[in-house]
């Protein structure tokens, strides 16, 4: 005689329709797959009534049993792959969340950044140990101002294009103990005979990772420069 479909014993294809499902929940969502059970559903009793009409080899019972049995397991699966989605979208959620939260805290920090009445520059140490790799990240229009570099290109510069008088100082060797100890460190009086010739600096210097420094400068004779 010809096997039941429904016959849990008979054939392994009775699950072959669980991928549907789950695709029109991923794709869909809840409502369409819910939808979508109860379609199923519907075509396994009609098609469970009708096997048992046919004389196929299946009690009732039988193929209400399996019928019922596949159905629940299906809307467990799909309540399940649901969670997980859910959990999935809520993860992304925070995220991105997250994720804007800090690009509002950076752009906070570049106004306050670019806006700041005091010199400030992020220098780079690209080769650990080597002073001569020092390199000027960024600096701010204040700090570009205090150092007569206004207009001048010189994010990414080595420092000693920059400022090559620097490495006849004590600069250099600070910056790499800085790094070394993490300990801020500050140099009063520093004197510019080439870039700004004449003037007089405090220095701050202190680290802001293994490799970056942050550079605070102020002009103490910065009046006559303003005139």
């Amino acid at each position: 005689g010809v096997l039941s479909p429904w016959h849990i014993h008979d054939t392994p294809l009775l699950f072959v329709a669980f991928p549907p499902p789950l695709w029109i929940l991923f794709r869909f969502g809840p409502r369409s797959t819910t939808a979508a059970v109860a379609a199923l559903g519907a075509g396994a009793a009609w098609l469970t009534a009708q096997g048992d009409a046919a004389g196929f080899n299946s009690t009732v019972q039988n193929s209400v049993l399996v019928t019922s049995s596949y159905l629940a397991t299906l809307s467990m699966c799909a309540l399940l792959a649901r969670a997980l989605l859910s959990e999935r979208e809520t993860a992304m959620k925070a995220v991105a969340e997250d994720n804007s939260a800090a690009r509002e805290r950076l752009k906070m920090n570049q106004r306050i950044f670019e806006h700041l009445p005091a010199g400030l520059a992020v220098l780079r140490l690209t080769e650990p140990g080597n002073a001569e790799s020092l390199r000027l990240m960024s600096i701010n229009p204040e700090g570009l101002r205090l150092t007569g570099a206004v207009g001048e290109r010189v994010e990414g510069i080595a420092l000693r294009d920059f400022s090559p008088e620097i490495y006849d100082s004590d600069f250099p060797q600070t910056c790499l103990a800085v790094l070394k100890s993490g300990e801020s460190r500050t140099m009063p009086n520093y004197v510019s005979k080439l870039r700004v010739p004449g003037a007089y600096f405090n220095l701050m210097i202190f680290a802001l990772n293994d490799q970056d420094l942050g550079i605070a400068h102020e002009r103490l004779n910065d009046a006559e420069f303003s005139l």
